[in-house]
């Protein structure tokens, strides 16, 4: 779907990850697209720009015009990206974020709730993290778990994100320990937002959830 797509991989049939500059973090991010019978998930996209975005929004053209309904999921608000945009662009897409204080706004379009218990398409589902404003991102077809500010690809493997990224009620060790259940999941890659896929996903969850409760 996003084989036009300048630095889009597809990983296995269905699951895309791309990296774009953002102008203000500065660095390459990622992001992910699934897409499965009539449903296309979208979590943290950011849209390329310059010469590369006319073959995005082409391929969200493409898959919108056949019909297909659009999704997009926030693992965390900062990481709201070109949701705005591609809201303005497809009005039927459906945004999930969790929020605090039961808003339920971001960038001034309507959200929807991201909870665990929240019914999302293409078999995917939301992992509390330890912050009531993030969630982890489980696409179950693919046995894929993306995460947002919480996990850093950091030197090959993860890293729990640093205490002065989360909130202060919110320590390494409660976030390491809240991520636990993500173990029982029959992982078979993790792709962070913030860094490189690290080769050995389950050890190095492992070991990042470890180091932070250490």
């Amino acid at each position: 779907m996003l084989s036009a797509v300048e630095h889009a991989v597809e990983l296995e049939p269905g699951l895309w990850r791309w990296e774009a500059y953002h102008p203000t973090w500065k660095k390459d991010v990622a992001s992910v697209l699934v897409s499965s019978g009539n449903d296309v998930v979208l979590v943290d996209p950011l849209a390329p720009r310059d010469d590369a975005a006319w073959a995005f929004w082409q391929a969200l053209d493409d898959a919108s015009g056949a019909g297909r309904r659009l999704t997009v999921i926030v693992t965390v608000p900062d990481h709201a990206r070109s949701a705005p945009a591609i809201v303005s662009r497809y009005p039927q897409t459906r945004i999930h974020v969790a929020l605090r204080r039961a808003r339920r706004s971001l960038a001034g379009i309507e959200v929807a709730p991201l909870e665990e218990s929240t019914p999302l398409p293409a078999g995917v589902r939301a992992f509390e993290t330890g912050r009531a404003d993030e969630r982890a991102i489980w696409i179950g077809p693919q046995r894929t778990l993306v995460v947002g500010d919480i996990l850093l690809g950091i030197s090959g493997g993860l890293s729990v994100c640093p205490a002065g990224w989360l909130p202060k009620n919110v320590t390494r060790a409660v976030v390491g320990g809240r991520l636990e259940p993500l173990l029982q999941l029959d992982i078979e890659r993790v792709i962070p937002t913030h860094g490189a896929p690290p080769a050995e996903s389950r050890a190095a969850l492992e070991f990042a959830l470890a180091e932070a409760q250490s």
